[in-house]
């Protein structure tokens, strides 16, 4: 298996010496190895849960779209409306 050298914190390292020795793992290797399975997982799983917030945000929209509910607007017609609005206040 190929070895990598990391510089740890004496907090991490007493952490990783506190599970080795509490019997959750056989050694040290074990720890960090859990670890990055573990931040791997959560990566993904955010992720997830993002695209989740993100097709939410959508549902609205896409369930317009489905029963063909469309604003009626066109450019100039958007055009006209909002110079419309900028014009009101002067004229108050």
């Amino acid at each position: 298996m190929p070895s990598l050298n990391v510089s740890l914190t004496a907090e991490l390292v007493d952490l990783i010496h506190s599970k080795v020795s509490g019997g959750m793992y056989s050694n040290a290797s074990e720890v960090v190895r859990d670890a990055l399975r573990r931040l791997d997982s959560n990566d993904e799983l955010l992720y997830e849960l993002k695209l989740l917030r993100v097709r939410e945000a959508l549902r609205p929209g896409i369930e317009q779209a489905r029963n063909a509910d469309f604003a009626e607007y066109n450019l100039d017609a958007l055009i006209q409306e909002l110079d419309a609005e900028q014009e009101a206040p002067e004229n108050n």
